[in-house]
Formats: structure tokens, sequence, C-alpha cells
């Protein structure tokens, strides 16, 4: 599932990213790497949007 999720990912698919990230924020189908779910709530797209924001900011990422 993961990898699907992944390959979409990178097609461009916000919803996507947002998966990918998660999966990588809390090692689920994949290894945990907080830096990897960082990587895909930034490119996940509209900074506009209430749980990028929220999952970023407990990340430690840029929310802006």
């Amino acid at each position: 599932m993961f990898e699907e999720q992944l390959r979409m990912a990178k097609m461009g698919i916000p919803d996507m990213m947002i998966g990918v990230a998660y999966a990588y924020e809390f090692g689920m189908g994949v290894e945990k790497n907080i830096t990897e779910a960082i990587k895909w709530y930034e490119k996940a797209g509209d900074s506009e949007s209430i749980e990028r924001a929220k999952n970023l900011k407990s990340l430690g990422g840029k929310s802006e």
C-alpha cells in the first residue's frame, strides 16, 4: 500500500503526499522518518491547508 501511495505522491497528488508524510511520521508501512515526513508535508501544497499546517507545526517544519 505504501509503495502505491508513494508512486501517486510522486505524480503530484496532494492527498497522496499527505498520506506519505503521515506514513513516514508514524512509521506506517515504512520506517519512521521525520525528515521525510516534513519533506512530504511541505510538498503537499497549499500552506492554507489546516491539516498540513498542523502536522508541520507538530514536527517543527515550516507552516507558512
